[in-house]
């Protein structure tokens, strides 16, 4: 994996670790952008298959699996999707059927996230502070734009997360 001492120490390995990361994110994206519109573009035909519940199933596994430390990618693949549900439902050419399920998703997404971080933190122990709790809810709706955070998390009634965000600036 690393051949040489200098590869180690060197600024090439953190410009190699960065790269890397870089791609993840991008195939990640591209791959949950492609099936989305596969998914919600259009009504599928009667010979097309009809792939929503695979893509619903696929959100609530990583939903599932948000919490286990063996599936650490389940954070990654949520926050990519809840930015790019937030670009499709601000995106006023896309098509409403588009943007109705990229806003139904975002509401499930960061409602489930908030209830098992919820149950996640009870059974660890109790909070020190009231925004503990929802501190990684907090983080996955910090790409979401401020004008519509604002009403997502009010509907939610997580005023916590805009407070964090107003304190931290993002």
């Amino acid at each position: 994996f690393l051949e040489t001492e200098e590869q180690f120490s060197g600024t090439s390995l953190d410009a190699d670790l960065i790269s890397s990361i870089d791609e993840v994110f991008k195939t990640g994206q591209n791959f949950l952008t492609t099936l989305f519109k596969k998914c919600y573009a259009s009504a599928p035909s009667k010979s097309e298959v009809d792939f929503r519940p695979i893509f619903e199933e696929f959100v609530q596994d990583l939903l599932t699996t948000l919490l286990l430390p063996h599936w650490p990618v389940s954070g990654t693949l949520l926050s990519i999707m809840c930015r790019l549900f937030l670009v499709t439902f601000t995106n006023k050419q896309a098509e409403l059927s588009m943007r109705l399920a990229a806003l139904e998703h975002v509401g499930n997404i960061i409602s489930q996230s908030r209830s098992q971080m919820a149950d996640h933190e009870a059974r660890r122990s109790p909070p020190t502070s009231p925004t503990e709790d929802t501190s990684m809810v907090c983080r996955l709706v910090r790409s979401i734009p401020q004008e519509v955070r604002n009403k997502v998390l009010s509907s939610l009634q997580m005023k916590e997360c805009m407070e964090i965000d107003t304190d931290t600036g993002y």
